[in-house]
């Protein structure tokens, strides 16, 4: 049986803007959202694959500013427990490229990710 793990981004790609208007002057600042450099997708559990169950884990994490994936949290995971682990364990050896304020590397917080597990055809 062919298994398909849907990977469905909702990392957004954030900008923003300030004007500086003390001095007459204006002064716009861009930040790029952090692209995935490194995705390590996750193994379906045997028994899940075996029995057809299909789901999601979903996470909110930080971006560190070297790109690595920090202050990790599962916020649901449907059916519970059972893709947790895998779904942790690979998310955790994710890599971005990490999102620019000026040239400079920036953290970004508060990302939201939902990694869905279905059955392939």
């Amino acid at each position: 049986m062919k298994i398909l793990i849907a990977i469905v981004f909702s990392l957004a790609t954030l900008s923003c803007s300030s004007i500086n208007s003390k001095y007459a002057q204006e002064q716009v600042e861009v930040l790029e959202g952090a692209i995935p450099d490194k995705i390590v997708n996750p193994r379906y559990p045997r028994q899940a694959a075996l029995d057809g169950v299909e789901g999601y884990v979903k996470f909110r994490f930080d971006i560190a500013a070297n790109g690595s994936i920090k202050n990790l949290k599962m916020l649901d995971s449907v059916p519970s427990g059972v893709f947790d682990a895998v779904a942790t364990y690979s998310i955790r050896q994710w890599r971005f490229k990490t999102a620019q304020k000026n040239g400079v590397p920036v953290e970004q917080k508060d990302m939201v990710y939902t990694m869905q597990f279905q059955m392939g055809e």
